[in-house]
């Protein structure tokens, strides 16, 4: 049989009913081709799958799933004008861009079978305001909330091990989000400007919180930073123009540029006592930061470090610490501090002389 005779073959046998084509065992709905008036549609028991692009660009607004349900495909609803979806009990995964671009798209109802949806699934769902996950909920992919502005809170249940990237990026009206214990990784981006978010809790199995995933929450106050916490990404919290205090634990030996810049009200930093590097712009316009006390052991602190923290005057630092001509760039005259150990024995005017090498790195010494 050739493949165009076995193409046409398979096309007789899809059914076709009440606007919609099935495949020949009425277990996959492979299509709707509803009428623009109808804004109610049944899926009939015994279908199993909503296949790829069924209810695509469809105007229908309402559409009530079988309890034989067990997928929803690929953009199985994308662009679509729905307004309100109830997924039966029994369905397992839903899978990418689902439900991608339903702008009227306002309650959804998910199973507590459900254990994966995969990424971009409610992206750019802008009048979503509440979803509940399921229990036993194990993958959430990228993108799978990106951009729904009108989300106000989210709960993550246990199963969740990783937030991936860009996850719930840009949900501009989220206020609450409840990490559970076990999430190990929070991507990057993961909660990119997420104005509106005020805290956040972390839990005590997170180890790694990736590049810009908490960037621009500029009303972001209050965060812990758990002994779990192996890694920060660059700029991973910068622009946090509320954050005020930031406690890392010891536990945390890598830090990368920019992690915490133009976060303007932050007033007190703890560094960990294992850091060696201080990374590039690490604390950039910190400009609310008076004082630092750099760990004893910190090898160096890196160019720009410390740029623009126009309010910061007193510096406390190790004797064996490396800093560059730019690591305190435009900021007003120092007063420094080299900490010592119990075997130090510090010279007559070391803190004289210290203080006038550290102005004279800045220019402000002929």
């Amino acid at each position: 049989m050739t493949y165009q005779n076995k193409q046409k073959r398979e096309k007789k046998q899809n059914v076709i009913i009440d606007n919609a084509v099935y495949s020949s065992n009425m277990e996959v709905l492979l299509k709707y081709y509803g009428d623009p008036t109808i804004k109610t549609f049944q899926v009939p028991e015994g279908t199993t799958k909503i296949g790829d692009h069924a209810f695509a660009e469809s105007t229908v607004e309402e559409v009530i799933l079988p309890s034989s349900l067990v997928a929803i495909h690929a953009h199985a609803f994308c662009y679509s004008s729905l307004k309100s979806i109830v997924i039966p009990e029994g369905t397992k995964r839903i899978q990418k861009d689902a439900f991608c671009g339903c702008m009227s798209l306002e309650h959804v109802e998910l199973p507590e079978t459900m254990i994966s949806i995969g990424s971009s699934t409610f992206c750019d769902c802008a009048n979503l305001k509440t979803i509940k996950m399921p229990s036993y909920l194990n993958w959430l992919g990228d993108n799978a909330f990106n951009r729904c502005k009108s989300l106000l809170s989210i709960a993550i249940p246990n199963g969740v091990k990783r937030i991936a990237d860009h996850t719930f990026c840009s949900c501009l009206s989220l206020q609450t989000v409840e990490l559970c214990e076990g999430l190990e990784e929070i991507d990057a981006n993961a909660f990119t400007n997420c104005i509106s978010l005020e805290s956040v809790e972390m839990p005590n199995s997170i180890k790694n919180i990736g590049c810009h995933a908490f960037s621009l929450c500029r009303d972001l106050a209050k965060v812990n930073f758990p002994d779990s916490l192996l890694k920060l990404g660059h700029n991973a919290f910068s622009h946090c123009e509320l954050l005020e205090q930031v406690l890392l634990p010891d536990t945390l030996t890598e830090i990368e540029h920019h992690a915490f810049s133009h976060c303007y009200s932050l007033q007190e930093i703890r560094l960990p006592k294992t850091l060696k590097t201080m990374p590039q712009n690490m604390l950039e316009k910190c400009i609310s930061l008076k004082s630092i006390d750099i760990p004893y052991d910190l090898q160096e602190v890196q160019s720009y470090s410390f740029a623009d923290c126009s309010h910061l005057h007193k510096v406390n630092y190790g004797k064996n610490t490396t800093i560059h001509k730019t690591s305190f760039h435009h900021c007003p005259p120092l007063k420094i501090k080299k900490k010592r150990s119990a075997t130090d024995k510090p010279g007559k005017g070391t803190m004289a002389k210290l203080a006038l090498a550290i102005n004279w790195l800045l220019g402000r010494v002929a």
